[in-house]
C-alpha cells in the first residue's frame, strides 16, 4: 500500500484508501469520531466528492460511489454512498468561495 498525491493545480490531497471494483475507483476516507451526526457525514462525503474530482482530473476512473469508514471502540461502520450532482455542487460551491477569498488575499498582499 502507498499514498497517491492527487492534485489539479489548484487543490491537492490524499485520500486514505482507492480500491477497485468494476474497473472503477472507489474513494475511501477512515474517521475515528466516537459520537458522529448528518454534518460530520455530510462533510466527509464532500471530502470523498473531492477525491473523486481529483482522480477524475489525473485521467483515473471512478464508480461514482465513496465510502466512509467510522472506526471506533464500537467496530466499524462503513457508509456507502452515491457521490451525486448535489455533492459535486456542493463541492465546487466551496471550492469557488475557496479560491475567490485567496485571490482577494493575494491581492491584498500584493498591495501591501
Amino acid at each position: 500500500m502507498f499514498e497517491i498525491p492527487l492534485s489539479d493545480g489548484k487543490v491537492c490531497g490524499t485520500p486514505d484508501l482507492i480500491y477497485y471494483e468494476n474497473n472503477k475507483a472507489i474513494v475511501v476516507d477512515f474517521k475515528t469520531w466516537k459520537y458522529f451526526n448528518a454534518e460530520k457525514i455530510n462533510k466527509a462525503k464532500i471530502q470523498i466528492t473531492a477525491y473523486n474530482y481529483l482522480l477524475e482530473k489525473n485521467n483515473i476512473f471512478t464508480s461514482n460511489i465513496g465510502e466512509i469508514w467510522i472506526i471506533n471502540e464500537n467496530g466499524v461502520n462503513i457508509n456507502r454512498f452515491n457521490i451525486t450532482n448535489q455533492l459535486k455542487l456542493e463541492w465546487q460551491e466551496i471550492m469557488h468561495t475557496f479560491l475567490k477569498n485567496n485571490s482577494n488575499k493575494e491581492k491584498r498582499n500584493y498591495e501591501n
